[in-house]
């Protein structure tokens, strides 16, 4: 993943981010770094709901066969 540290830009007092220079490619590698960020916590949300399914059948299971009431 490319560090924000490499790109000229930086917080203002408010923390939003602030562009030191504005350049088409400045722009192209945020905003290609902000949708890597956003696909990568959606793969992750997707995948603790898959678990959570997966351990509620497990539970489920379990309760039918007798070992949880």
């Amino acid at each position: 993943m490319e560090h924000v540290t490499q790109l000229p830009i930086t917080l203002n007092e408010v923390g939003y981010l602030v562009s030191k220079r504005t350049d088409d490619k400045t722009i192209e590698k945020l905003i290609a770094l902000m949708q890597m960020q956003f696909a990568n916590q959606i793969n992750k949300g997707r995948q603790n709901i898959r678990e959570a399914w997966r351990i509620r059948g497990l539970l489920r299971q379990a309760s039918y066969a007798g070992a949880i009431r």
